[in-house]
C-alpha cells in the first residue's frame, strides 16, 4: 500500500499498513526504487489525482502489478 499524499496529510490518517512517499516531493523517482517491482502496489492519494499520475510513473519504471485506489483516501478510510 502506497501513500503518495503529503507527510503533513499523512500523519492525519492513513490506511493501515501504507507507506508513504510524497508524489510531490523532488525525490519520489529515488525513493521508490526501494520497493519490489514484481509485487502488487496499490496506490492512493487524498481524492486519485496524484495516485493516478504515480501509478502512470510507477509502470514507466518498470513496476509490473500498480492499482489505483479510485476515490482515494476518502473512499477507503474508516475515518
Amino acid at each position: 500500500m502506497l501513500d503518495v499524499r503529503t507527510p503533513a496529510e499523512f500523519d492525519a490518517g492513513c490506511i493501515d499498513g501504507a507507506v508513504n512517499i510524497n508524489w510531490l516531493s523532488d525525490e519520489f523517482n529515488q525513493q521508490i526504487q526501494g520497493m519490489d517491482k514484481s509485487k502488487k502496489i496499490f496506490v492512493y492519494c487524498k481524492m486519485g489525482g496524484r495516485s493516478l499520475k504515480s501509478q502512470e510513473r510507477l509502470v514507466e519504471l518498470g513496476f509490473k502489478n500498480v492499482v489505483n485506489l479510485e476515490g482515494g483516501y476518502d473512499a477507503y478510510s474508516s475515518k
